[in-house]
């Protein structure tokens, strides 16, 4: 072989070299995309679930209030009484 012909086999060498990186670096790519895609989907379950909690704590705060020996079933009815306070009210400035 002469000088060129081992330059250039070089060369297709390195390219086959690069080809072959260059797969293997979009199939990591489309797996990381997929891996980003999953985990978005878990943050915005955890976002969910957070402000849910953060509703109930508020709940809880809202139920304590009342007293702390209250039980479940006569907050809801204090809580009940006052939505039908503030319906009335709401009525009455609609007149």
């Amino acid at each position: 072989m002469n000088d060129a012909e081992v330059i250039i086999s070089g060369i297709e060498q390195k390219v086959k070299n690069l080809i072959d990186q260059h797969h293997l670096l979009k199939t990591k790519y489309i797996e990381l995309k997929k891996r980003e895609e999953e985990l978005k989907t878990i943050i915005e379950q955890y976002k969910t679930t957070i402000k849910e909690l953060e509703e109930k704590n508020s709940m809880l705060k809202i139920s304590g209030s009342f007293g702390s020996g209250s039980d479940s079933e006569e907050v809801r009815e204090k809580i009940t009484s006052l939505v039908r306070e503030i319906d009335k009210c709401i009525d009455l400035l609609n007149r």
